[in-house]
């Protein structure tokens, strides 16, 4: 049997409209014998329909249902989606990335805060994966203090 979690939230259209939106996920059994399945997002999207992502972790598996939502102009408001959220690796691979980094800037020692990938987020600080991306790419290359 399938465990499927969800959350209510809302997504944002390019002129900032706010629509509801269910998130799902869950991990889908291989039939190859691993011992992990894929992991898969899909997001309703009220008037839009569902998109779907699947990947071996949940915040790859989101990035990728992103994707397919910026090709209509969708954003989802959950954590997994802010510009300034990273899964490290070992999230991803010991937590399914069901958790994200909360980057800033200037880079410290300290750990950065932790969310839950799929906890909802406000419009103001969800990006497209481009914007993740380059988030991401400049914070590792900063100094570290």
């Amino acid at each position: 049997m399938v465990e499927v979690s969800e959350v209510t939230i809302v997504s944002v259209d390019g002129d900032g409209r706010e629509i509801g939106t269910v998130l799902k996920w869950w991990r889908e059994a291989t039939t190859s014998g691993a011992s992990r399945g894929d992991c898969r997002v899909d997001c309703h999207v009220d008037g839009f329909g569902s998109f779907t992502g699947t990947s071996s972790d949940y915040f790859e598996a989101l990035r990728m249902a992103r994707l397919a939502m910026e090709d209509v102009g969708l954003r989802p408001c959950c954590a997994g989606a802010r510009r300034d959220t990273w899964a490290s690796g070992m999230q991803r691979d010991m937590g399914q990335g069901l958790t994200c980094y909360v980057l800033s800037f200037p880079r410290t020692k300290i750990r950065p805060p932790v969310l839950g990938t799929f906890d909802v987020a406000t419009p103001e600080v969800i990006g497209i994966v481009a914007d993740q991306d380059a988030f991401h790419k400049a914070w590792v290359a900063s100094p570290l203090g």
